[in-house]
Formats: C-alpha cells, sequence, structure tokens
C-alpha cells in the first residue's frame, strides 16, 4: 500500500509522537509499503531520526487545500498523529488525498478535550466543555481507524466506539539483565527533557531534589536534553547542594545511561504516553512521578513499577525522593517489576504487531471498515443520536465536520 504520514511537527521536534512516527515509517517501508512523511515546512529538509531510505519526507502548509492536489487520489490511506489543534483538520486532508484515515491521539483524553475546547470556545459562542466531549466522539467515529497510547484511556470513549479502538503502548527492546542489583549503581537521578517546556516541569524536580538532602548522600541529579530554562536551572545550582545537579546533552545510548542510573524522575504536568518511561522501564529502571499527572498516573499504576507522588509540589517530591531514593530494596523491588512490565508490554515486536493489526483493520478493502466506511457506519443508533446536537451548533461544515450532514 502507499501510505501518508502526517505530523506537523518531524522535521524540527523530537518529542514523543516524532519517535513513534519514525518508528512507524521504518516499520512500514519494512513491510513493503510506500511511505510518505507529510509535516510543516522546517528550516531544514532533514528529519533528527533516522529514518529507512525509501521513507520520503514531503514538507507542506497543511491548512491550505491546494497544497494537498497534488497528492490527491495517491494514497490508499493517511495515518494523522494530533494534537488539538490536527483534531479536526486531519480529517480535511484526508479528504483532500481522497483516503481513509486513522487517528492516533498524541496525548491523554482529558487534555484532547480541554485542546479542542480551548480552540473554538471564542468562536462558537456557548460551546461548552461537555460539547468538546462530544466532538472528540464524533470526529473520532468518522475515522476509519483509532489508536490510543494506553489501554486505561479506552473509558474515554463511548461504548460504541470501544470495539473500534485500539489501545496499546509504545515498545522498544527491553534489556535483558538477572538482577538490578541497584546498590552497585552509581547514586543517580535522571530527569529526561525534564527542562524542555514548563510542562516538563523540571525546575520542580531540582528544587525537590535540594530540599531533600539527598545531596549529602552522595546523589546527583542528571538533566539531559534541551534546557529551556537555563538562569532558573542556574540559580538553582548556585544554591547549596547545586553542585549535584547536572545539565547534560541528548544521548543516543539510553541502554549505557540508564545502567549507571537507578531512578528516573518524571516531574510533568501533563502527559500522553511519556516515552521517557517507557525507554526507563525497558531498562530496568523504576520512575516517581506525580498521581496527578494524567499519563503518568495511568502507567505507573497498572506497573507497579514506580511511586506516585500524591500532591504535585517540591515538598511532597522532595519527601518520596528521599525515601524511594534511600531505600534499595524497594528500587530493586520496582526494578524487577519494571522489567516484567517492559517484558509483557512494552516490547518492540508487540507495538510492531498492533500497529499492523490496526493498518490492515482500517485500510484493507474488504474489512468490516471499509475504505468507503468509516466507523460511524458500523455503529450503533445511540451514537447517532448523540451526535445529533453537534448538527445543531452551526460548525462549518468545511472546518468542523468531516462529512456533509446526514453522511
Amino acid at each position: 500500500m502507499k501510505l501518508a504520514l502526517a505530523i506537523p511537527d518531524f522535521l524540527h521536534a523530537q518529542g514523543g509522537a516524532e519517535k513513534v512516527a519514525a518508528r512507524l515509517a521504518c516499520l512500514l517501508a519494512k513491510e513493503d509499503h510506500e511511505v510518505t512523511v507529510f509535516c510543516q515546512p522546517a528550516d531544514t529538509s532533514a528529519p533528527p531520526y533516522i529514518l529507512s531510505e525509501t521513507v520520503h519526507i514531503q514538507p507542506v502548509a497543511f491548512e491550505d487545500a491546494e497544497n494537498w492536489q497534488p497528492y490527491k487520489g495517491q494514497f490508499d490511506g493517511l495515518i494523522a498523529f494530533v494534537m488539538g489543534g490536527l483534531h479536526a483538520e486531519c480529517h480535511l486532508i484526508a479528504r483532500w488525498l481522497g483516503a481513509p484515515l486513522i487517528m492516533q491521539e498524541c496525548t491523554n483524553p482529558l487534555r484532547m478535550v480541554r485542546l479542542i475546547w480551548e480552540r473554538h470556545h471564542r468562536h462558537l459562542q456557548g460551546f461548552t466543555l461537555k460539547q468538546a466531549f462530544w466532538l472528540r466522539q464524533s470526529l473520532l467515529a468518522h475515522c476509519h481507524g483509532i489508536r490510543l497510547t494506553q489501554p486505561d484511556y479506552l473509558k474515554s470513549l463511548i461504548k460504541p466506539l470501544r470495539p473500534y479502538a485500539h489501545a496499546f503502548f509504545n515498545g522498544l527492546e527491553p534489556v535483558l539483565r538477572s538482577t538490578p542489583d541497584m546498590q552497585s549503581r552509581p547514586k543517580r537521578i535522571l530527569a529526561l527533557g525534564a527542562l524542555k517546556n514548563p510542562n516538563k516541569n523540571g525546575l520542580m524536580a531540582a528544587e525537590a531534589f535540594l530540599q531533600s538532602g539527598l545531596w549529602k548522600k552522595g546523589w546527583m541529579l542528571q538533566f539531559h536534553g534541551h534546557n529551556a530554562q537555563p538562569d532558573a536551572l542556574n540559580a538553582l545550582q548556585g544554591q547549596p547542594g547545586g553542585e549535584a545537579i547536572y545539565m547534560e546533552a541528548e544521548v543516543e545510548d539510553l541502554p549505557a545511561l540508564f545502567d549507571q542510573a537507578r531512578l528516573l524522575c518524571l516531574p510533568s504536568k501533563e502527559e500522553g504516553l511519556p516515552n521517557v518511561i517507557v525507554e526507563a522501564f525497558s531498562n530496568g529502571v523504576p520512575v516517581i512521578g506525580f498521581q496527578d499527572c494524567e499519563g503518568t498516573r495511568q502507567i505507573l499504576q497498572r506497573s507497579k513499577a514506580g511511586r506516585l507522588v500524591r500532591t504535585m509540589s517540591p515538598d511532597a517530591l522532595a519527601t518520596d525522593l528521599k525515601a524511594l531514593a534511600t531505600d534499595t530494596a524497594e528500587l530493586d523491588s520496582l526494578s524487577r517489576a519494571a522489567t516484567r512490565f517492559a517484558r509483557a508490554h512494552l516490547t518492540r515486536l508487540r507495538f510492531e504487531k498492533n500497529w499492523l493489526t490496526l493498518i490492515e483493520t482500517a485500510f484493507a478493502q474488504n474489512s468490516e471498515c471499509s475504505l468507503k466506511a468509516p466507523l460511524i457506519t458500523s455503529l450503533t443508533d445511540l451514537l447517532a443520536s448523540h451526535l445529533q446536537m453537534l448538527r445543531e451548533l452551526s460548525f462549518p461544515v468545511d472546518a468542523y465536520s468531516p462529512v456533509e450532514a446526514g453522511g
């Protein structure tokens, strides 16, 4: 098949969605599909990922229908990686290409609903969060396939939609170790990508580390990746204990990095599926994060391979960080749980098999969800009755509704 992937920031971002898109493009190329990745234009034409030679990168301004005309009728399917901005537009792109659509949501469902509301409420008087919830259901129902990044997110879909959604984790090759042996490792806590934007909340991790006093016992906190807040971090590094806080570049050899650490700190305010947790678990490293962080909470509760801090504050994080870091027996136990979970749920083979099954189900000519019929045609009247409300909101059809009224 000739498949298109749509991911706006592919040429200049290195987030979880871009990593997954790169892995999927390489998988599809390996399976002898012709793959084109559509992304917004950038200063460079080379993506920050290693791709198969047969994967084609095509920059295009997403918002203009004329830009898509040269590609109309050339693809058997479109896979869109969406946040709030692309949630409705990907249906337009699919229509412009004349291709069926798989949508992967790249954040948690609560954030997706909020992003939809934030985008539209200024232009649609009286538009509520409840209506944003139903708009999300409608947009998903008009896809040919849905990928959610955690099984717990299935609960965010109304029951008629759930059988058609595929919810599965990302996957890597788990590193095989006989025992964690945390005591033999350096007293190092990692925080990867925690300073690249305010949502990642890395400064709170640094504050908590200083408050914990772990630096007095030879511990260090090591950041990796882009630092968007250098002045604030420098100020914290100038406080007592700050010499134990390090800022390092992003590294390629993650197994070697994790092999020299006892714990990953993930202080984010909000996530979808944090790739860094997949990477940590695949290397047998437990994680500490916040109970209030959507995306972190679900995978830590399911895996039992980390600790959830009840309150999102430096004081609470400092208390739990100190308690966990100094309990070698618990770290060993959590490390074993991380490895078990990675081997059962986070393998590359499982990830690839799930994607190929989804693509075949969504795009195969003879499947229940055929090329001519999106999911909504297979759903019950219950969904249609709920969606009638959306047709009464006077949404401009071309901008918000993937099909004409009654379609």
